[in-house]
């Protein structure tokens, strides 16, 4: 998702060439290496909300047997900007069915201090 941003055109991926960063090129191979780890439990981090309702989430069941939960963002309030620590990533897991069924999933946040 971040290779879709200018900044990550014009400054983290300046030397990759455009159509490497198309997301049409990018996520089946992302979803590829995902598969070919046939890891019973998959743990991914920044994952685009509408990313993975619309798409990872429905390739990993039909393609691995995978089922999956998410967690997002925890949303700060504007007006604590300033003294706001930095915002949670959002998490996703992926269980394999064969062979475990999630019973019950929740949120833990971690806060550290600056």
């Amino acid at each position: 998702m971040y290779s879709r941003t200018e900044s990550a055109r014009k400054v983290y991926f300046r030397h990759c060439p455009a159509p490497y960063l198309d997301h049409n090129y990018r996520y089946p191979l992302i979803y590829r290496e995902l598969l070919a780890y046939q890891g019973d439990i998959l743990c991914l981090q920044e994952v685009d909300t509408t990313h993975f309702q619309q798409r990872l989430s429905h390739y990993l069941q039909e393609a691995g047997g995978y089922e999956g939960r998410f967690i997002s963002k925890l949303s700060i309030d504007a007006s604590d900007a300033i003294e706001a620590l930095p915002a949670v990533q959002p998490i996703e897991t992926f269980e394999r069915k064969v062979g475990f069924k999630g019973l019950y999933s929740f949120a833990i946040h971690i806060y550290l201090p600056l």
